[in-house]
Order: structure tokens, then sequence, then C-alpha cells
């Protein structure tokens, strides 16, 4: 992800940010879409699964220390299940290191971006308006970012 979120940041600010402004009012008109799974289990094994954290929040926090306004969307719209294995309270979990993962989960305005999500489809017409579009990995994209048209 080091050398994928420069680029991300140099096309959606066309620089890399050198302040952090308020995340609730971004400094620039620029616009991203960061797109989550709404699959939360495995379909055969029932086994539970979603977007991982760290391809969410890490993108999404830069965007917004770089001033650009950060929309939520997930294939169903709603709360977007987070993969259990990668959520950083988790002390069993992959991600119990991923501080920057427990403080955006603890601000309360910030954890709402990925539990109040866009249905995917009613952002698609206006997907002219996002100067970059982030897609969020983890097992559930698997199942349901190819079968959403």
């Amino acid at each position: 992800m080091s050398v994928v979120l420069p680029a991300l940041l140099a096309l959606a600010v066309g620089a890399a940010p050198t302040a952090a402004p308020d995340a609730a009012s971004p400094s620039s008109s620029r616009r991203a879409l960061v797109v989550l799974t709404s699959t939360a289990a495995f379909p055969t094994t029932k086994a539970p699964t979603g977007f991982v954290a760290q391809e969410a929040i890490v993108p999404i926090v830069e965007l917004l220390a770089a001033g650009v306004a950060v929309d939520v969307a997930s294939i169903k719209g709603g709360a977007a299940p987070m993969d259990p294995k990668s959520d950083p309270r988790n002390p069993a979990g992959m991600a119990k290191d991923f501080q920057l993962g427990r403080d955006f989960l603890a601000d309360p305005t910030r954890a709402a971006l990925l539990t109040t999500t866009t249905k995917l489809a009613d952002v698609v017409g206006n997907a002219g308006r996002y100067d970059v579009v982030v897609f969020a990995g983890g097992s559930g994209a698997s199942f349901d970012f190819p079968q959403d048209a």
C-alpha cells in the first residue's frame, strides 16, 4: 500500500498533503469515493468476512488529511461488514496493532462512514463527480463486487 497511497493522493489532490485540515470540512473541492463490500459471510461456509479494515481506513484517513471530501458506498448500502480478523479492536486479529484503525473507529463521526454507506447503485450516475475511486479489498469483495452491475 505504501506505493499506491502516494499515487492515490496525487490523483485526488495533485500533490502530497502538507497539513491535516479538519476532516469535517475538507479544504478543497476534490472528492473521493471509497467502495466497500456488503458480503458479511462466505456463501458456502458462512464464516464471517467483509472488507479489510486497513484497506478502507488508511485511504479514508489520508484523503481526509489531504483535504479531500470522502464518500463511502457499499454494494447494498448501510453498514458495511468489516472482516473480524482485520478489526483493530479484535485482540486476536491480524490488525491488533493497527492504532490508526482503533482511533478511527473510536471517533463516532469517522466510524459512521463505515456504518452509514450509500448504496453503490445510487452513486453510479454521479461517478463523474469523483476525482478518485478506491475499492477496498477483502474476501467479501470477491463475492459481491464482480456480481454487481
